[in-house]
């Protein structure tokens, strides 16, 4: 790589990569028997979750997250919406089983998405996630396992950790 500054501010980089050759592929043997990429499923199917995040680019992109494992998605930008549409659906076909709500919303809080999920849907997956953990509330609710919070950022293998785990605290909770 070179770089040649121009005297009106700018810069040309120069980028020159070694050739490929077909028969440099003879450098690297076949593997003796075929790889498989197993799909163990989508580990959401059948699933209906909450999102409730007032970033728009991280709830569309968790949307997507929780979608390509299998969930329907119903996503809400404040605390105040996803309540009442916990309460509205609890009782419905369209019943949530799983909540991932940030903590500090602009209506509402996650506070509140989390009672009402406890209230109207005890049996529900419950995900706090926060850039921190302030709220007493909800760390002493983790504490007691039953919810399950996962920091921001974070991947999708690791949204999909946490939401494991929240199912296996959910079970706990109302047993």
């Amino acid at each position: 790589i070179s770089v040649d500054d121009a005297t009106s501010g700018g810069a040309q980089f120069t980028v020159v990569l070694p050739a490929f050759v077909a028969r440099d592929l003879e450098l690297f043997p076949a593997p003796s028997e075929p790889t498989v990429t197993r799909h163990p499923g989508r580990p959401l199917d059948g699933m209906r979750a909450l999102l409730v995040e007032d970033d728009e680019a991280l709830r569309r992109l968790a949307t997507r997250m929780l979608q390509r494992s299998g969930a329907t998605v119903d996503a809400f930008d404040n605390g105040v919406d996803a309540v009442s549409h916990l309460e509205a659906h609890a009782a419905s076909p369209h019943a949530v089983h799983l909540i991932v709500t940030d903590l500090r919303l602009p209506r509402g809080s996650g506070a509140d998405v989390i009672d009402a999920a406890r209230r109207v849907t005890p049996g529900a997956a419950l995900v706090a996630i926060s850039g921190f953990l302030e709220d007493p509330v909800v760390a002493e609710r983790a504490e007691r396992l039953e919810l399950f919070f996962l920091p921001k950022p974070f991947s999708e293998r690791e949204l999909l950790s946490a939401i494991d785990e929240a199912r296996k605290y959910g079970a706990r909770a109302t047993h």
